[in-house]
């Protein structure tokens, strides 16, 4: 977000990978919200990752929220992109040991997960991206193979 921005009354890409933009809630701080803490309400979903898996993936999340929150203020694109590698791939091989575990929907919360994660850190997903030459829902594009 640019300088003096306060990204109040705007609408924004909240949905990750494609979503369609929405308005963004000026008044509440927003808190990104891990996709596991909505998968372990669905029997369905822990029928496929059961709680140890669960547990490893918000292992990966919280690592990569803690680097988010370390690239200070106007960090470089590259560190950005780097942090956005390591959470991909990480994710890349939880998903290929534990037999494919994430489908079309997981991939859209966890993408919409990053990108949020990044725009509570005051990166601007949509100029990154644009400096890169992709589309925001693109940023993880790169690393991903779920």
């Amino acid at each position: 977000r640019a300088a003096g921005d306060s990204g109040r009354g705007r609408a924004r890409d909240v949905g990750g990978c494609g979503s369609a933009r929405t308005p963004e809630i000026a008044t509440l701080p927003r808190m990104a919200v891990r996709p596991t803490e909505k998968w372990r309400g669905d029997a369905e979903v822990l029928w496929r990752r059961p709680e140890p898996l669960l547990e490893l993936i918000d292992e990966a999340l919280a690592a990569f929220e803690g680097e988010v929150a370390g690239l200070g203020e106007e960090p470089d694109d590259e560190k950005v992109f780097d942090v956005i590698r390591r959470v991909v791939v990480e994710l890349n091989i939880l998903d290929q040991e534990h037999g494919a575990a994430f489908d079309e929907v997981d991939r859209v919360e966890l993408c919409a997960y990053i990108e949020q994660v990044l725009t509570e850190h005051g990166i601007d997903v949509p100029a990154l991206a644009e400096r890169r030459g992709i589309k925001p829902s693109e940023i993880t594009d790169e690393w991903r193979e779920w």
